[in-house]
Parts: structure tokens; sequence; C-alpha cells
């Protein structure tokens, strides 16, 4: 739900730390693994990593392309509760 407190560059920015983030979390839990373990959470870790820097080339193009597509105004409140809405 957006209400204007971020941008959606800085949302999209949010949204990749929290895709790397989880990766120490995976490798913290694999010391006390087996070897597959181990070899889970190396693949969760290059899933994601290559995953968000695959995607960081093509970032700026897309919001670039939303930004032109959607005016300022319904970018604010495209995704707000339908309670605000006006009758």
């Amino acid at each position: 739900m957006n209400i204007g407190l971020l941008s959606l560059t800085q949302s999209v920015g949010v949204l990749f730390g929290t895709n790397i983030d989880t990766t120490p979390n995976a490798v913290l839990v694999s010391i006390a693994g087996n070897t597959n373990a181990k070899r889970a959470a190396l693949v969760h870790v290059m899933f994601n990593v290559i995953g968000v820097v695959w995607a960081l080339p093509l970032l700026f193009p897309l919001l670039n392309l939303v930004n032109m597509i959607l005016p300022p105004r319904s970018r604010k409140t495209s995704t707000k509760p339908i309670g605000n809405c006006k009758r």
C-alpha cells in the first residue's frame, strides 16, 4: 500500500535489499547442517544475488517507463485503501 512515504524508486530499492537480506539467515542455519544444507544455502545466496544483479540494469528504464505512463498524482493514490476513495 502506497501512502506517499517512499517513492517508487526507493520502494524497489527496499525490495531488492530485503531479497539480499535473507541470505545471511540461510548461511547461518546451514552452519549446523550437513553438506546438503550448505549446498542449499549456497544456491539461495547465488539465486538472490544473481537475481538482483540481473534486474538492476532493467530497473531504471522500467521505472522511467512507469513514470512516463502514470501521472504523479495517480502514482500516489492508485494503491490507497478503498476507504479513502471519494463517493
